[in-house]
């Protein structure tokens, strides 16, 4: 009886112990997403302007600043057939005239942006994504705030575009609606958007690319397992292995 009983206990104990690995694989699953995307520039189109950068900077020249979308050859299906994004460099050219393919990885990953960054990057879409679709000054702007942001950090405070490492000049308005955003900026890394989720493009083929930044709305799906929702689950299979062999060591001891 006492062997037939450890078996069952054992039985008890392995289920609900596999349960409890299903909750934490999907956590950990849930946790990180990689992949490659390849996409196609021929398909790009733009709403930006020409922004001439300061000769003291990174760049030489005038160089296109806003909102690009590309026409997506293969890649995860979160994607559908077009991706927007911004540029993340400002001295390397984006490659044209054929498919290109990223390394795509969660922004506050390994390849992805600082700590500092993604908080500056949560900040400017939770306060102006309005500008993504408003006019191409307005898409000129986010992108000017966005290199202002990613190439100046905490070195220069409070953010201008007229001074530090990257200048942007002769450009009225996106100039001074960028200035007028970067002036609340955060300047300190700390919390992320409770409704955005950004991703990083690396160039992997040719790697002699421009990076670029690409954002979504986080999932409202329903059937989508929340980190509260799987954290439940998991308490629900340490239960069930603390019942399990408390209702088999109540049955042993009524038999005895």
């Amino acid at each position: 009886m006492q062997l037939f009983l450890n078996k069952k206990m054992g039985s008890n104990i392995r289920k609900a112990a596999v349960l409890t690995a299903a909750i934490v694989s999907m956590t950990v699953a849930s946790a990180s997403w990689a992949d490659n995307i390849t996409v196609n520039y021929n398909g790009l189109t733009g709403s930006s302007g020409k922004v001439n950068p300061h000769p003291n900077g990174a760049y030489f020249g005038g160089v296109s600043a806003g909102l690009m979308t590309f026409a997506v050859q293969s890649g995860p299906s979160m994607w559908g057939s077009n991706l927007q994004a911004f540029c993340v460099d400002i001295n390397t050219w984006l490659v044209t005239g054929q498919n290109v393919t990223y390394d795509i990885v969660s922004a506050n990953s390994t390849g992805g942006l600082s700590a500092l960054a993604l908080t500056q990057v949560s900040w400017l879409f939770d306060n102006h994504a309005s500008a993504l679709s408003g006019s191409n000054s307005d898409k000129t702007a986010f992108q000017l705030t966005l290199w202002e942001m990613l190439f100046e950090g905490q070195e220069k405070i409070p953010f201008n575009l007229e001074t530090g490492n990257f200048q942007a000049q002769n450009f009225g308005t996106p100039i001074t609606t960028a200035n007028t955003w970067l002036a609340n900026a955060p300047t300190i890394a700390g919390g992320v958007s409770n409704q955005w989720e950004f991703y990083v493009l690396n160039p992997k083929d040719p790697v002699n690319n421009q990076r670029l930044i690409t954002w979504r709305e986080k999932p409202k799906d329903p059937n989508e397992i929340s980190e509260p929702a799987t954290l439940l689950l998991l308490s629900a299979g340490l239960g069930m292995i603390f019942f399990s062999t408390r209702r088999s060591g109540a049955q042993f001891a009524s038999l005895a």
